[in-house]
């Protein structure tokens, strides 16, 4: 009986320490950055295309083309994207140089967004038959980083500066803190990461595994807004046909001579939509010298094109849209 049962203590001793051996060891916790959660790809290793993306992509080339207009959360309103201002100076899109444009998936949910440089930041989302516009100035949102991730800073009271992710709820933008530094270089200098506040060691270190894990850059390609209104010339071929007229001069001999010629009197501005042009004639008169002279200019009739429509206006239209 004694053996039998030193037989099974010595069992149960070797089941014990074959349990305690599969017994993971605890992990030594380190705060880095969130991984983001890569986009669902197809046996080649492609991302897959839904067919929500085709569909929002359709509408983004219509909203590009403006003939569909997105709603502005700032303003609560629909607008043609060339109407839409910029977010800090407020400037119409239509007036922008060098607009600069790229699709990206933000939110890895397999729908991509439209991404507007034009100094500050114009995000379009389509979702449920409507695409959104979200403006963003310079220093809330730069930097911008195809998973969603930009940096901001804010030189108030307190100087700080970050890095936030971008997420959507519905129609709805909204960010999730990354990390954040307050009064850098102070002696009160406040660090967090993920909300919580941390020491100014493992800020730094969080920040030198961003620098060793780099994101990827959104690559923007130039918008082209040609279409989006009437240039100078064709404002001026408008106003021509209109009147049924067009430059020329009539040398009436005895030193006179008049010159008659169809002119850009004022351009558009941020808040008005036209072209003035004007119908001028030039009188010259010849001088002791044989030499023509401006005698005196003359308005003899002017219109104003509107730069969307191309539609023309004997009166001055009020500030605005026509």
């Amino acid at each position: 009986m004694k053996k039998l049962i030193a037989i099974l203590m010595c069992l149960v001793t070797v089941f014990v320490l074959l349990s305690c051996n599969k017994t993971e060891p605890e992990s030594n916790e380190t705060t880095e950055p969130t991984e983001t959660t890569e986009p669902t790809k197809n046996e080649n290793n492609t991302p897959t295309i839904s067919p929500e993306n085709k569909l929002a992509k359709q509408f983004y080339a219509m909203v590009l083309n403006n003939e569909i207009k997105v709603y502005e959360s700032d303003t609560n309103e629909y607008h043609y994207l060339r109407d839409c201002r910029t977010p800090y100076n407020r400037i119409p899109l239509y007036q922008c140089k060098n607009l600069e444009y790229a699709y990206t998936d933000l939110d890895g949910d397999a729908v991509q967004e439209v991404i507007i440089d034009c100094g500050d930041t114009i995000i379009l989302r389509y979702y449920q038959g409507t695409v959104y516009n979200y403006s963003f100035t310079f220093r809330n949102l730069y930097d911008l980083k195809t998973d969603g991730s930009y940096s901001w800073n804010d030189t108030g009271e307190n100087f700080e500066y970050g890095e936030n992710k971008l997420y959507f709820e519905g129609a709805e933008i909204k960010s999730r803190e990354l990390y954040r530094i307050v009064n850098d270089g102070e002696a009160n200098a406040e660090y967090y990461i993920d909300g919580k506040q941390v020491t100014q060691e493992e800020i730094f270190k969080y920040i030198e595994y961003i620098e060793d894990n780099p994101k990827t850059e959104i690559e923007l390609l130039p918008l082209d807004t040609s279409a989006w209104c009437i240039s100078e010339e064709k404002a001026l071929e408008i106003a021509s046909e209109y009147w049924n007229a067009v430059d020329g001069f009539t040398d009436y001999g005895m030193g006179k001579m008049w010159i008659y010629q169809i002119v850009v009197l004022d351009h558009p501005t941020a808040s008005w939509d036209y072209y003035h042009i004007g119908w001028q004639i030039d009188t010259y008169i010849r001088d002791d010298n044989g030499l023509r002279d401006l005698s005196y200019s003359e308005l003899c009739n002017h219109v104003f094109v509107n730069i969307v429509t191309g539609q023309c206006f004997d009166y001055e239209p009020s500030f605005g849209k026509g």
